[in-house]
């Protein structure tokens, strides 16, 4: 777009203005957030992979009005600073945005303290095995209030052991039916019957087949939306869905509700990412 300075709208000069101009106020600069790139299998990313990280959070930081957020690039790592931030906001950027949609085949209230996963890996052997015993004590232990080292990096195609997003519920979850890659869009609003944020995710044509499908074979049942390998929603299912279109209710303020449509809308990280 281009910007004409000095015209009026009928390509008139303008007179110099005769009072000082009025001064700007610039936002103080932000709290630098330096962040490494996790492969799955521990190897440097490509370039090109480093390039589409920093693209994908540009899109979310537009999108959010994050206005002067700048993203640089050095080796495998992003530094991520946003004008007037003490770094959360460069943090929630930042984060992966995978989504799985996934039936859920057990959900009970939390109750382990067991030891912590030293790394995504070992979290991966314990959390997403289909050994149905190995399932169980992946239930018993997980702690919901300890830091997840899988969060971001579960592998779709396998079952997982996580955690609500509010802690009250451990679900084991089957393998993922639909992921980032089936929406067209998504947008947050306040639902005026509710009265909570909510986002509206509107699906591709064939990914639309899939959940009629997903929510037919699941009728009385929960199916899990899962972002991040956290579950953020996960509603009983109580008829079939046809239109194309679902909406995720949790329990979202306006700001999250936002940066989940944002995170959906321009489509998950290519590689999760931790912070120095």
């Amino acid at each position: 777009m281009a910007l004409i300075t000095g015209c009026d709208t009928a390509g008139q000069a303008l007179p110099e203005p005769t009072t000082t101009p009025a001064s700007t106020t610039q936002a103080p600069p932000g709290i630098p957030v330096v962040l490494t790139a996790r492969t799955a299998d521990g190897t440097p990313p490509t370039p090109e992979t480093m390039s589409a990280a920093k693209q994908i959070i540009q899109w979310r930081a537009d999108g959010m009005g994050l206005s002067g957020t700048t993203v640089t690039i050095k080796d495998d790592t992003l530094v991520i600073t946003v004008p007037d931030d003490d770094g959360a906001a460069a943090r929630r950027l930042a984060q992966t945005g995978e989504l799985t949609v996934r039936p859920v085949l057990t959900a009970v209230p939390p109750t382990g303290k067991g030891p912590a996963a030293p790394d995504a890996t070992a979290a991966r052997i314990s959390r997403q095995s289909s050994d149905p015993a190995v399932q169980q004590q992946a239930i018993a232990e997980l702690d919901c209030a300890a830091t997840d080292p899988l969060r971001g990096a579960d592998d779709p195609a396998l079952p997982l052991v996580t955690c609500a997003a509010d802690g009250s519920e451990v679900l084991l979850l089957g393998p993922s039916v639909l992921d980032n890659r089936a929406i067209s869009d998504a947008r947050a609003h306040l639902d005026p019957q509710s009265d909570r944020h909510v986002v509206d995710v509107t699906f591709t044509a064939e990914a639309a087949d899939r959940f009629e499908a997903l929510t037919t074979e699941n009728v009385n049942r929960r199916i899990a939306f899962v972002v991040d390998t956290v579950v953020v929603s996960a509603p009983m299912v109580v008829s079939p869905t046809s239109a194309g279109q679902t909406q995720i209710a949790g329990n979202f303020t306006a700001e999250s509700a936002g940066e989940l449509a944002n995170s959906l809308r321009f489509g998950k990280l290519p590689v999760p990412f931790a912070e120095r």
